[in-house]
C-alpha cells in the first residue's frame, strides 16, 4: 500500500500528471483483499497450525486480521486519495471503499472453496483487468472519467453494496470451513 501511495504522489506531484488519482482509485479496491491474503495462513504465520487449533483461531483469527488490514487500508488510501489533486473526471476519493469491501468479502467467501490466496489473487486480478481495460478504452474523456462508472453513482455503489452483503452472507454460511487448515 505504501508503494502504491508513494507512486501516486510521485506521479501527481513529480510529473504534474492528472492520472495519479484515477490510477490510485483503480488500484485501491485490489489492495485490501491482497493484504488479507498475505496476513493469514501457513505462508504468513509460522505458528499457523497452533493458532488455528485455538478457540480464537480459524474464522475469528482471519476476521481479526482482515479488520486490521481494512482499517489500515481505509485510513491510508482514503487520505491519499483526498490529498491527490482531482483530475480527468475522476470520482471522489472514497468511492473505492464499497468495491474494496465487496472484493475482500468475496475473497473470504471464495476462499472457503479455493483457499484464501487463490481467491484473493483471482478477485483482485479480475478487478484490475476490468478496471484497467475499461479505463484504457477508446471512449472520450480521461482515465478517471472512463473509470467512474465502475466506482461511482447510485447504481454502481448499490451493486457493490449488494455484492458485499451477498458475499458476507455466503461467508457466514460457510464459516465452519475455516475451522480446518486452509487450502493451498
Amino acid at each position: 500500500m505504501a508503494a502504491v501511495v508513494a507512486g501516486a504522489f510521485a506521479v501527481s506531484y513529480g510529473t504534474g500528471s492528472e492520472a495519479a488519482r484515477p490510477l490510485l482509485l483503480a488500484l485501491a479496491p485490489a489492495l485490501p483483499p491482497a493484504g488479507v491474503a498475505l496476513s493469514y495462513g501457513r505462508h504468513a504465520d509460522p505458528l499457523h497450525e497452533i493458532a488455528a487449533a485455538t478457540p480464537s483461531g480459524g474464522l475469528r483469527l482471519l476476521l481479526t486480521r482482515s479488520a486490521a488490514v481494512l482499517a489500515l487500508s481505509v485510513t491510508l488510501l482514503t487520505a491519499a486519495g483526498a490529498l491527490l489533486p482531482a483530475g480527468g473526471g475522476a470520482p471522489g476519493a472514497a468511492t473505492w471503499l464499497l468495491p474494496a469491501l465487496a472484493l475482500t468479502a468475496g475473497a473470504l467467501a471464495l476462499g472457503t472453496w479455493t483457499g484464501l490466496r487463490t481467491a484473493a489473487a483471482a478477485l483482485a486480478g479480475g478487478w484490475l483487468a476490468v478496471a484497467l481495460y475499461t479505463a484504457a478504452g477508446s471512449s472520450p474523456g480521461g482515465f478517471g472519467a472512463r473509470l467512474a462508472p465502475l466506482l461511482s453513482g447510485t447504481a454502481a455503489q448499490t451493486g457493490w453494496a449488494a455484492a458485499a452483503a451477498l458475499c458476507t452472507g455466503l461467508l457466514v454460511l460457510r464459516r465452519t470451513t475455516f475451522d480446518h487448515l486452509e487450502k493451498a
